[in-house]
């Protein structure tokens, strides 16, 4: 898992590319912003597993950018919908 806990309010990107985002699993202080960015050449998707109730992208075009603050602690999987073998987590620490 990458740590990528800087100062509250920082952001931190994912790369979707390659069917895949990367990292896959993401450790972040509680209010971090994270921006998933479509490096592929095909749309995804960034959807909070397993409804898409906490957070829904939907469809990034390549190029684009998605992003989500998370502001309560706790861990956050993820897919896309359009290539359902694409997942990661967000694990938020206070």
């Amino acid at each position: 898992m990458k740590n990528q806990e800087g100062p509250k309010g920082a952001a931190v990107r994912i790369e979707m590319k390659h069917h895949a985002y990367n990292p896959s699993s993401l450790q972040v202080a509680k209010g971090t912003q994270v921006v998933w960015h479509n490096s592929d050449f095909v749309p995804h998707t960034v959807t909070s597993d397993p409804d898409g109730k906490i957070f829904n992208s939907g469809i990034i075009l390549p190029t684009v950018d998605y992003s989500y603050t998370f502001d309560t602690p706790g861990s956050y999987p993820y897919y896309c919908t359009i290539h359902k073998g694409m997942k990661g987590t967000i694990i938020v620490t206070k």
